[in-house]
């Protein structure tokens, strides 16, 4: 499976269900994540509507496999993630997305 989308600024968001929850990491594995550099953000949100910035970088171009991104423990229903392009072209590209839960 995969998710893409081209141009800057494209976005991805999970709805993680009825209830806020506890993000504390996002895990993303980038399409040719071994051969580019994607420039992204991380962004949550209680309602859907108004988003929060909790981390902004770029993935580390040598994997294949899910990188994590650790952030400070939020609460949030919705998690998006808004990709800036990468080191090839403007294509936002995601092969896997998982966000960890605080039980």
């Amino acid at each position: 499976t995969r998710w893409s989308s081209n141009g800057v600024g494209q976005f991805i968001s999970a709805n993680l269900g009825s209830t806020t929850q506890t993000i504390c990491s996002v895990d993303i594995a980038w399409y040719n994540g071994n051969s580019r550099v994607y420039h992204f953000t991380i962004s949550t949100s209680t309602d859907g509507n108004s988003f929060t910035q909790v981390f902004s970088g770029d993935s580390s171009g040598t994997t294949l496999n899910s990188e994590k991104y650790t952030i400070s423990a939020t609460d949030a229903r919705f998690v998006r993630i808004t990709i800036n392009g990468n080191t090839a072209n403007n294509w936002a590209s995601i092969t896997e997305l998982d966000i960890l839960v605080l039980m």
